[in-house]
C-alpha cells in the first residue's frame, strides 16, 4: 500500500526451529521488508534449523536466553532500547512473555504488542499445566495487547471461548504460506527415485509429534488395498523412531521413508500424488495451503481447526475423521484414481500468499495507530433500533455469550475495578449511555457517537415484532417486576418461551445463587438475557459465567426493564433530549442516587485526564487506571 507509513516491526519467538510458525513469520518478515519497513526478528535464543535461512535485510537479534521465561526482562530492555513501533509475538508462551515485558516498561515506550494464536487453545490444555495456565494469563494480560490475531476463524472462535476474549477484538489473518523463496524452487524436482514410479508417492510434511499424529499415515498405508502406495515423511521429532518401528511391524517399511527436516518442502509437495495431513488438531494447517498453491491434492483429517476451513469443508480436498486409519486408507486408494482440477486448487491456494498476509497486517497496523479508543473502549455507532435488529433478527449463530453494555459516568468510574474492566473488555457491543460519555467519545474518535441508553435498547428489543419468537430470560431483583413481566409474556402469548428469575439482593455475596441462576439460563437455552440488577453486578455475573451460559445476547440494562413495564416513570422527552435524564432520576430517588452521582461526577474528569495521558503514551487499548 503506497500510503502506508513505514514502521519498525519486530517479530518475537523462542528460536528459529523449523516449525510452521517460524517459517510463516519469516515469510511475512521478508514481505514487509520488501515493502520498505524496518524488520527485526528477536529470538530468545538463536538456534534451530532456520538459522541459515533468515530473509535478506531482516536483522536477527539474539536475547541470549535459554528459556522463554528468562527472556522477558531482556525483551523489555530491548523494547526500551530499540523503541520498535510494534512487536508481533507468536505462540502462547511467547505471547504471554511479550505482554509481561510490555507491562514492565509501562509508560516508558509507545511500542504496541500484537499477539498471534496459531493453535487451538482448547486442544493444548491437555499438554500439561503450563498450557492450562495460558487461558488465565490471557484473561489477565489481554488488555495490554494492542491487537490479537488468529490464523483461522475456528482458532479465533476457540480463543474467544476458552480465554474469554471478545471475538471482535480478534482479527483473522491467514498464514503467509507462499513466499518468493518458495516460488524460486518451484519446478525443481526432488532427487528421489520414488518420483519416477507410478503412482507417485504421497508426502507428509510436519513435526513428528503427537499433535501431528504421523503414525496414522503409516497405519493407513498398511490398511490400504493397493500395495503400490508409498509415503515420504519430511520432518523431525520424537515420533520419528516410532514411525519407522510401526512401519517395520506392519510390513510396510519398504514403502515408508522418514527423510528428516526439509527447509523447502515445496518441490516435494508439488511432485507428490497428494499431500497427507494427519493432525489431531491444528490452528491453520500451513502445508495444506501450500499444497493447494502447488495444485497438489490434499488428504487431511477434519480436525479443529484449519484444514476444513482451508479446504472449504471438502470442496478443495478430501477430509477424513481424526485418527481413523481405515477412512484415510480408503482416501489413499481413491487418490490413485480420482483426478482433481488442479487449476481450481491453485486458485484456492492463491489466497494464502505472503503478499496478501502482509497487506492485511499493514491494514491492522493502520487501524492500531489511527483508531482512538476512549477509556479503552470501542463504542458502536449503531442506534438503538439497529442494535435491536442485530440482537433479535440476526440469524447468524452466536458462538459465545455476547455482552451488551451501556456505559454512563458511573460505569466509567467503575472501570478501575479489574473484574468490571475485564467484563467491558470482552463486551460485544458498547453503546454510550451517559451524554458526557457520548460527547467525549465523539471528540476523541472524530466519529459521531450517538447517545444510546439502556432504556432505548430495552424498548426496541421488547417491542420488536419477533421478540416473542425468541427464548428470552429476565433476571430481576423484585417480585413486582417478575409479576409485571409474567403479564407481559402472557399478553403476547409467549409465556412458554419467557423465563423469569428473581435474584437475591446482594447477588455478589451469594456464589451458589449465581451458579444456580447461570444453570437455569443454560437449561432454558436462552437466546436473549436481560440483567436488571444494575452495575457492576450484572456485567461481572455475565463475564464470570459466560462459559456456562453459552451462546446468547446478554443485556445489562439496570432499571430499564422496570421503566419499559411502566413500573418506573421515565424522564420527559425534554430531559432526554438535553442529556439530563439523570437529573429526573435524581429527583425520584435522591437518597440512593445522590452519593453515586457525586462520586461519578468527581471521577469522570480524572478518567478523561487519565485517558488523554494514556493517549500521549501510546496506550489506546486499556481501560483508564488510577482514576
Amino acid at each position: 500500500m503506497a500510503d502506508q507509513p513505514k514502521r519498525y516491526i519486530v517479530f518475537f519467538f523462542a528460536d528459529l526451529s523449523g516449525g510452521g510458525v517460524e517459517r510463516m513469520r519469516l515469510n511475512l518478515a521478508a514481505e514487509l521488508y520488501q515493502r520498505g519497513h524496518r524488520v527485526s526478528v528477536v529470538v530468545a535464543s538463536r538456534r534451530g534449523a532456520l538459522v541459515d535461512y533468515t530473509p535478506y535485510g531482516v536483522e536477527i537479534v539474539d536475547l541470549g536466553a535459554h528459556r522463554t521465561l528468562t527472556s522477558i526482562v531482556k525483551l523489555a530492555k530491548f523494547i526500551m532500547r530499540a523503541q520498535p513501533d510494534v512487536v508481533f509475538a507468536s505462540l502462547d508462551h511467547n505471547n504471554i512473555a511479550a505482554l509481561i515485558a510490555r507491562c514492565l516498561v509501562s509508560f516508558r515506550t509507545t511500542t504496541k504488542i500484537v499477539i498471534c494464536q496459531h493453535n487451538a487453545l482448547s486442544a493444548e490444555l491437555a499438554l500439561g499445566w503450563k498450557y492450562r495456565l495460558v487461558p488465565y494469563l490471557y484473561r489477565a494480560l489481554a488488555w495490554r495487547a494492542a491487537g490479537i490475531v488468529a490464523v483461522s476463524d475456528g482458532t479465533a472462535d476457540d480463543l474467544s471461548r476458552v480465554a474469554g476474549i471478545s471475538r471482535w477484538r480478534i482479527t483473522r489473518i491467514y498464514n503467509p504460506v507462499v513466499a518468493d523463496e518458495f516460488r524460486q524452487v518451484t519446478g525443481t524436482p526432488p532427487a528421489h527415485p520414488w518420483f519416477a514410479l507410478q503412482p507417485a508417492p504421497l508426502v507428509f510434511v510436519g513435526r513428528l509429534v503427537p499433535q501431528k499424529d504421523p503414525i496414522l499415515i503409516v497405519r493407513a498405508l498398511a490398511a490400504a488395498r493397493s500395495k503400490d502406495h508409498r509415503v515420504i515423511i519430511l520432518g523431525e521429532g520424537p515420533l520419528r523412531a516410532a514411525c519407522e518401528q510401526t512401519a517395520y511391524q506392519l510390513g510396510v517399511a519398504d514403502r515408508v521413508q522418514c527423510l528428516g527436516f526439509e527447509p523447502f518442502p515445496r518441490p516435494w509437495i508439488e511432485a507428490a500424488r497428494a499431500l497427507v495431513l494427519t493432525s489431531r488438531y491444528e490452528g491453520f494447517g500451513n502445508v495444506v495451503a501450500e499444497a493447494l498453491h502447488c495444485g497438489t491434492p490434499v488428504l487431511a483429517t477434519d480436525c479443529a481447526y484449519g484444514p476444513g476451513e482451508i479446504l472449504d469443508g471438502g470442496r478443495f480436498g478430501t477430509l477424513v475423521p481424526v485418527g481413523d486409519a481405515s477412512a484415510l486408507a480408503s482416501a489413499i486408494d481413491s487418490s490413485a484414481v480420482y483426478d482433481w482440477d488442479r487449476d481450481m486448487l491453485r486458485q484456492r491456494g492463491a489466497i494464502f500468499t505472503a503478499s496478501r498476509a502482509a497487506t492485511e497486517h499493514e491494514d491492522l497496523l493502520q487501524r492500531l495507530f489511527t483508531e482512538k479508543r476512549p477509556f479503552g473502549l470501542t463504542f458502536t455507532q449503531a442506534d438503538a433500533h439497529q442494535i435491536a435488529q442485530r440482537i433479535v433478527s440476526d440469524q447468524t449463530p452466536l458462538r459465545v455469550t455476547s455482552l451488551v453494555v451501556t456505559p454512563n459516568l458511573d460505569h466509567i468510574r467503575l472501570l478501575r475495578r479489574s473484574d468490571f474492566a475485564e467484563a467491558y473488555g470482552r463486551a460485544a457491543l458498547i453503546a454510550a449511555d451517559g451524554a458526557p460519555v457520548a460527547w467525549y467519545a465523539s471528540l476523541r474518535t472524530g466519529r459521531r457517537i450517538g447517545r444510546v441508553t439502556g432504556c432505548d435498547i430495552t424498548h426496541e428489543v421488547m417491542t420488536h415484532p419477533e421478540i416473542r419468537q425468541r427464548r428470552v430470560c429476565f433476571v430481576v431483583d423484585q417480585l413486582q417486576t417478575s409479576q409485571a413481566l409474567r403479564a407481559w409474556a402472557e399478553e403476547g402469548g409467549a409465556a412458554d418461551r419467557i423465563k423469569i428469575i428473581i435474584a437475591p439482593l446482594n447477588l455478589t455475596e451469594h456464589r451458589q445463587a449465581q451458579d444456580d441462576i447461570a444453570q437455569l439460563i443454560k437449561h432454558h437455552e436462552s437466546q436473549i438475557v436481560f440483567l436488571a440488577l444494575g452495575a457492576p453486578v450484572s456485567e461481572i455475573f455475565i463475564d464470570t459465567h459466560r462459559e456456562v451460559l453459552g451462546p446468547c445476547w446478554a443485556l445489562c440494562v439496570g432499571q430499564a426493564v422496570r421503566i419499559e413495564l411502566g413500573l418506573v416513570r421515565r424522564a420527559p422527552k425534554l430531559f432526554q433530549y438535553i442529556g439530563c435524564e439523570w437529573l429526573w432520576r435524581l429527583g425520584q430517588d435522591p437518597v440512593r442516587l445522590l452519593p453515586r452521582y457525586a462520586r461519578a461526577a468527581q471521577a469522570f474528569p480524572r478518567a478523561v485526564l487519565a485517558d488523554l495521558a494514556n493517549d500521549c503514551n501510546g496506550e489506546h487499548d486499556q481501560p483508564p487506571q488510577n482514576m
